[in-house]
């Protein structure tokens, strides 16, 4: 039989290896969402005006360019804020990228939701990088058990820190969620 404390320690690197593939496939799907909804949208729309451009009207042309310029400018701000996504758990682990990091996904995924969540200049405890990974997986698993087939709504979400403990406080409306002991 095994020793118990290897087993546990193994254990835990599954479970944080497992937190890493399910933080990174929901950045992969919404990366492809934006890519597919957004970014394919405005390049849409700067091919159709850049095949509308006419070089004998000149003062037209100019403000058609411009705008051009600035759908231009805005995918490329766009993309690299996608190409962060590739790598969500940097941003996880790093000193205040957890908390930036849930707030920012809040707002993605609902956006009237209030947050009171420390800001990146109050001094926060440092969370261990494996946990914080962990912690956010679980956080990812309740956010889509709420909007899940019942289709709830969180409407304020709260994180405290306590010395070591972190409490984090979910209101939502919907179903209760329930999970079996197994899971």
């Amino acid at each position: 039989m095994p020793d118990n404390e290897q087993y546990e320690k193994l254990l835990y690197q599954y479970e944080v290896l497992l937190s890493r593939l399910t933080i990174r496939e929901h950045y992969l799907k919404t990366v492809v969402k934006e890519v597919y909804e957004n970014i394919g949208q405005v390049l849409s729309l700067i091919r159709v005006q850049l095949s509308s451009f006419q070089p004998d009207i000149i003062a037209d042309s100019k403000e058609k360019m411009n705008s051009s310029g600035e759908l231009v400018s805005q995918t490329i701000r766009e993309l690299r804020t996608m190409c962060h996504l590739f790598y969500p758990e940097e941003n996880i682990i790093s000193s205040h990228g957890f908390n930036k990091t849930i707030a920012g996904e809040i707002k993605i995924q609902y956006p009237v939701a209030q947050c009171f969540i420390p800001a990146e200049n109050e001094k926060l405890p440092k969370l261990d990088q494996e946990r914080g990974l962990l912690l956010f997986s679980i956080l990812l698993e309740i956010f889509r058990l709420i909007s899940g087939k019942q289709k709830g709504q969180i409407h304020t979400i709260a994180i405290k820190y306590a010395g070591d403990q972190i409490l984090i406080t979910i209101d939502y409306s919907g179903e209760i969620i329930r999970r079996n002991k197994a899971k």
